[in-house]
């Protein structure tokens, strides 16, 4: 098998081994409590490429540390929403002005995990903030991180898988 068939097969097992997204308990703070648009810092968050309506979409937000990025422990919240095919938009409330980076997946059986292959491959959809090409390996924090100034910055992930 030539190099160029195999990259894609090592790079979604670079990012299966790395994204350990459903290790910690949800810790969002119910975000209905103040709408997105009156919080001073947010980011509305779009994720499409969904293919079906089963189950749940799970989107991360991870600070600007790079050795937290990808590890669910570290994340700094965790919002589950009903998925509708096509794309669905969620309100994530973030403390402060800074770099803040998504991960997000499509937890089709919602059984709040992050379901791989019994190779290590991504079982279920998945994507992160800025939708980096990947590579031979995971996603790093400098090609998702982007800036939220104020209300409602808007970011969109696009599922692959």
């Amino acid at each position: 098998m030539s190099f160029v068939r195999r990259w894609p097969v090592t790079a979604l097992l670079a990012f299966a081994l790395a994204a350990p997204m459903a290790m910690a308990e949800d810790n969002h703070d119910s975000a209905a409590a103040v709408p997105c648009e009156q919080r001073p810092y947010s980011i509305l968050v779009t994720v499409n490429n969904i293919k079906d309506d089963r189950g749940v979409v799970v989107v991360e937000l991870y600070d600007d540390v790079p050795e937290h990025f990808l590890k669910g422990v570290f994340r700094s919240d965790r919002i589950r929403v009903p998925a509708a095919k096509g794309a669905v938009t969620v309100c994530v409330p973030v403390p402060k002005a800074g770099g803040y980076a998504i991960a997000s997946f499509h937890d089709r059986n919602d059984n709040t995990k992050f379901d791989k292959t019994w190779i290590g491959l991504p079982a279920e959809p998945y994507g992160t903030s800025n939708n980096p090409r990947f590579e031979m390996r995971a996603p790093r924090l400098d090609e998702a991180i982007f800036e939220v100034k104020g209300p409602l910055t808007p970011m969109t992930v696009t599922l692959r898988g």
